[in-house]
């Protein structure tokens, strides 16, 4: 099984490219590439001429770019979408529960010093 981070860099590389065959096939029918649902899906053939025409960071047989920086960038913003949904706020829970639970401890260890002392 695909891990999730593996798996949201897949579906970003896929995002980008598809954002690029739906630009191709805007222009194919002169329509703009923001164009209602109303604008035909990108070919094969878009998707092909996209990839090839576009300057962006060429994507390995992995789906992944191969230049490092797109790919440390497409990993902040995986990263960000991630932590900023329900990811994020498990991690959050998480962290605070670990907190609470490292204050109590170190509040009974002080408890029981001063009990010690008496």
């Amino acid at each position: 099984a695909e891990s999730q981070p593996a798996a949201s860099l897949r579906r970003e590389g896929a995002r980008t490219a598809a954002a690029a065959a739906a630009a191709a096939a805007a222009s194919r029918t002169g329509a703009p590439a923001s164009s209602p649902p109303s604008a035909p899906p990108p070919t094969g053939r878009d998707l092909r001429q996209a990839m090839a025409a576009d300057p962006g960071p060429r994507l390995g047989p992995d789906g992944l770019p191969r230049d490092g920086e797109a790919l440390e960038a497409m990993v902040r913003r995986i990263l960000r979408d991630e932590l900023s949904g329900e990811m994020g706020e498990r991690v959050s829970r998480n962290i605070k529960m670990l907190v609470e639970r490292e204050v109590r401890r170190a509040v009974e260890q002080l408890a029981a010093e001063a009990d010690g002392e008496d």
